[in-house]
């Protein structure tokens, strides 16, 4: 059985890449093959000989003598005829140790390939990237290609130092149908790296091998400082365990060279595209959710209430500057303000040392983290060694999707709770002034006249009306029927907030008519629109000024009498 040399060791002694190789088998140049069940060529080394021959008949030092056949039967690797050198074709065979050719020292010329140019380590001198060693395409023609001139140009960047892989990718990319690409060029990692991180073109081609640097040394480079690009990676064969690396480095793709055809290249660069546009996509709404997260925060951060945001553990997950500044103010240290800790555990450790707040706090926020509750409110005091404190804890559930979410907030009741201490003191005040008051007083409501509020005097005054009694009737119960009237018109007339009303009949439980003066104030009670009556008994006053004037009129009359029989007799009262 003839022993075969596979793709990479024929393409060693040759010195040409597998590539050309490839695609010089595939022209019929090299007959003598034969494929592996995995599909790849292997070449019987006689042949390999014979085909190193026919590329040494075909350079440049001996061309002349060649005759036509020898001409016509140069492989993909040979020179162009628009070129002036060959720069696969090898200058002369060699010792058996040695590779069988070397490459002659006009190798680096310039190919001119089907309207295109290259400009090997030279500056490009375009407005795209000046002063630096890039070879740029000019796109083919869409026309003679069957492109549609409407077609949009693709531009490729290829980071390569082996010239025959140059030119075999851009016959792959001539190949391909449909698509109209620009192929730029850099040969060195460096330039590579530097062009790569212009984000410039739509794809990047970039081969493994970059003398002491590597395609995957790239790859992490970009990767270490943020940069993202759609780099294909290419390699040759045997290079066992690549292709892993290159997709955890970030590579989009993997190609093997000698392999690929246009169709898994034009697959490959669709696939970089879409994933391109995909991650420019993801990048958008990514920085819109960090902007509207900022928003949030911000507006968080703007509030007075102390606001933690709790996990479905009861986890602190974040807080608020509110939040934070009580922290610090309180003994906490910077950048430990609670965050990380489980707030339900600190609540229910509180209650274990006998909080009773604490207690309630832990149960209730657990009721809303599992869904028993929509909501949980608590006010409790928590004073400190120099000041007296009260807040009022309120938690929610967020509403949406996701896992679940709790917002806590802790609002500063200080200010409500002395207010509303101040003013119980001064009801007290008023109940007291009220109650031990000596003269009859109530409170009634201003619309419906009932009583709301009597004071000890009244009941007595009243002939033992309870006062459960007299909180049954209204005002005008305790007078006359032919006096209601009267009151209805006093009240339309008078609005003012002290109001002298003048002397009333009132009758009292036991059926005694009273005359009292009536003093109101308008004044709101429990709530309620009312006024304070002081009702000052003037009966007693009224019957001595009634038998006052009877007298008077009795001493006047007797008066008038004497008068009268003086005159009768004659007698002059002077």
């Amino acid at each position: 059985m003839p022993t075969y040399l596979t793709t990479g060791q024929a393409a060693q002694q040759l010195r040409i890449s597998r590539w050309t190789l490839r695609r010089a088998a595939d022209r019929g140049d090299l007959m003598a093959i034969q494929r592996t069940p995995g599909g790849w060529l292997q070449f019987a080394p006689a042949e390999v000989e014979r085909y190193a021959r026919r590329l040494v008949r075909s350079s440049p030092t001996t061309r002349e003598s060649a005759g036509p056949a020898d001409a016509r039967a140069q492989p993909v690797g040979a020179a162009h005829p628009h070129s002036a050198s060959d720069p696969v074709a090898l200058a002369k065979p060699v010792g058996p140790r040695e590779s069988l050719f070397a490459r002659p020292p006009h190798a680096t010329a310039a190919p001119f390939i089907r309207g295109t140019e290259r400009l090997p380590r030279a500056p490009f001198t375009g407005d795209a990237f000046p002063g630096r060693a890039l070879s740029r395409d000019r796109p083919l023609d869409a026309r003679t290609r069957g492109v549609p001139m409407d077609t949009a140009v693709r531009r490729l960047l290829l980071v390569e130092d082996d010239d025959d892989d140059y030119l075999l990718t851009r016959a792959l990319l001539a190949e391909i149908p449909g698509e109209a690409y620009v192929l730029d060029r850099v040969s060195t990692f460096q330039e590579g790296l530097a062009v790569v991180g212009e984000h410039r073109h739509d794809a990047y081609l970039v081969d493994y091998r970059l003398g002491a640097e590597s395609g995957l040394d790239l790859l992490r480079v970009l990767r270490r400082e943020g940069r993202r690009a759609p780099i294909i990676l290419l390699t040759g064969q045997g290079d066992g365990g690549v292709d892993i690396a290159a997709m955890e480095a970030g590579a989009t793709d993997y190609l093997v060279k000698g392999e690929v055809t246009a169709a898994e290249l034009e697959r490959a660069l669709r696939y970089a595209h879409a994933q391109e546009q995909h991650l420019a996509e993801t990048d958008v709404a990514i920085e819109r959710l960090r902007t509207s997260e900022q928003f949030a925060l911000a507006t968080l951060d703007a509030l007075p209430e102390h606001i933690a945001i709790l996990d479905e553990e009861g986890v602190i997950l974040a807080v608020n500057a509110a939040w934070r500044r009580f922290a610090l103010a309180n003994g906490g240290r910077e950048g430990a303000e609670g965050v990380g800790q489980n707030y339900v555990s600190v609540c229910a450790k509180a209650a274990a040392r006998g909080d009773e707040q604490g207690a309630r706090a832990a149960n209730g926020i657990t009721d809303v983290l599992h869904g028993r509750a929509t909501s949980f409110a608590l006010e409790y005091p928590c004073h400190s060694p120099t000041e007296k404190r009260w807040f009022t804890m309120e938690a929610a559930p967020f509403v949406g999707e996701g896992p679940g979410r709790v917002v806590v907030s802790h609002h500063n009741i200080t200010t409500r709770i002395e207010a509303q201490e101040e003013l119980g003191q001064r009801e007290g005040s008023f109940r007291l002034l009220f109650q031990a008051n000596p003269q009859p007083m109530w409170v009634f409501d201003a619309d419906t006249l009932r009583f709301l509020e009597v004071n000890d005097a009244a009941v007595e005054h009243y002939g033992c009306y309870t006062r459960d009694e007299f909180l049954a009737m209204r005002i005008t119960d305790i007078r006359p029927p032919e006096d209601v009237s009267l009151l209805q018109e006093a009240f339309g007339r008078h609005a003012g907030a002290l109001w002298d009303s003048g002397v009333w009949r009132h009758h009292t439980k036991d059926g005694r008519r009273i005359d009292v003066a009536i003093t109101t104030h308008t004044l709101t009670f429990e709530g309620r629109a009312a006024r304070l009556v002081l009702a000052q008994d003037i009966t007693a006053r009224k019957q001595v000024e009634e038998d006052l004037r009877r007298s008077e009129a009795r001493i006047q009359a007797g008066i008038e009498w004497f008068c009268h029989r003086f005159d009768e007799l004659g007698f002059s009262v002077t």
